[in-house]
């Protein structure tokens, strides 16, 4: 005579499972294949337990799978809990040692009670059927998701519970990786929409890429400018990390806010510059100045937007040059530094001090290679 006895039970909560209406318990059909690869797992380390124990054997009885009995008969209420029974043939009791099966679950169990040890996993849990299986597990389980398991006869109160977080961790540590959460000030310097894919650069100037979703686009996208000079943000991301401790693969972002920077003390200095518009040919205005390019204005502007995302003060003056220029000044006691913006993009720094020649005079092709070397304007602009 064959009769069924409780093996394993599988407990779904959380999400869709609690937005079911009263009644007989009811299980989202896209939750399983969850209860497949559950068994899909028992069996592929039953397999290798099976083997271990039997070194002299190479290969597993045909119809083994069969031959373990699992069956899905019933939904328990609660929560949803599909229960996995044996069937147990011919009246006999399951084994008083620790048979295949049982080993197995007590694997898998201890495996997913400690995610982050995946590296220690038992051999029969590191083969590639048992590791495919592993990583099919928890699948389809929604963020707000999860699935407690408990084994037959053991306390309902000390069930392992999965979940996506449970699962990520797992998931890294059988990569041979580990998760950290990072803070970082960066700029925005490309964004891919369709791949959902930021790559922003750190204050260090080293490139690192991050997904998104749909509810950090607009901020991105309002804070991308061209060459990567936007605002600066407050990025933070969780990266995995490889045994060499190097960030490994893209990042996921996981918060993101624009640093507040104080701009009205710029205001003046980009009034100056909007008011060179107004220059005319063979007018003296102080400082020799001659119209102006529409687009040596635009690139002045541009400079100074940079530069206000800075360690910076605001220059203490900004006119147009008699050299088709426009220049930003920096002055204190006995000392001025002086930034002119070129129509070709080219930015030229010169710094003097106590009243002597101009000491240093630094050429920059492009406003990215002047931020990249910031500090030595804030030294230039500080007593």
């Amino acid at each position: 005579m064959s009769e069924f006895e409780d093996f394993v039970r599988l407990s779904f909560d959380g999400g869709r499972i609690g937005e079911m209406p009263d009644g007989p318990p009811a299980l989202p059909i896209d939750l399983l294949p969850e209860v497949v690869a559950y068994r899909d797992l028992l069996v592929a380390v039953a397999r290798e337990v099976y083997l271990s124990r039997r070194p002299h054997r190479q290969r597993i009885p045909r119809n083994f799978a069969d031959d373990l009995g699992l069956v899905l008969r019933r939904l328990d209420s609660g929560s949803v809990a599909p229960v996995l029974e044996r069937l147990v043939t011919n009246g006999d009791q399951l084994p008083l040692t620790e048979d295949e099966l049982a080993a197995s679950q007590r694997m898998i169990e201890d495996a997913l009670r400690s995610p982050a040890r995946a590296q220690t996993l038992p051999p029969e849990l590191r083969t590639s059927a048992a590791t495919v299986a592993l990583k099919n597990f928890g699948r389809n389980l929604r963020p707000d998701e999860w699935v407690s398991i408990s084994r037959a006869g053991e306390a309902v109160s000390d069930p392992v519970r999965f979940d996506e977080g449970t699962r990520r961790v797992l998931l890294a540590s059988l990569a041979g990786t580990h998760s950290e959460v990072a803070e970082e000030v960066a700029r925005i310097a490309a964004l891919d929409s369709k791949g959902h894919k930021a790559t922003l650069q750190s204050e260090a100037g080293e490139l690192f890429t991050v997904e998104y979703t749909e509810n950090d686009w607009a901020l991105l996208h309002d804070n991308l400018r061209p060459d990567g000079l936007g605002p600066r943000v407050a990025v933070e991301v969780e990266f995995k990390i490889g045994h060499d401790g190097g960030r490994k693969g893209v990042g996921e972002l996981l918060g993101i806010s624009v640093v507040e920077v104080e701009l009205g003390a710029f205001d003046a200095a980009q009034d100056a510059i909007v008011a060179t518009s107004g220059l005319e040919s063979g007018w003296i205005d102080g400082q020799c100045g001659e119209p102006i390019p529409e687009q040596l204005r635009a690139s002045a502007l541009d400079v100074l937007q940079a530069l206000s995302h800075e360690r910076l003060p605001p220059p203490s003056d900004a006119y147009a040059t008699g050299e088709q220029s426009i220049r930003l000044c920096w002055s204190g006691s006995g000392w001025m530094t002086s930034l002119d913006v070129f129509e070709d993009g080219i930015v030229e720094v010169v710094g003097t001090h106590e009243d002597r020649h101009p000491s240093t005079i630094l050429e920059y092709p492009t406003v990215p290679d002047l931020i990249a070397q910031i500090g030595v304007l804030e030294d230039l602009t500080s007593e």
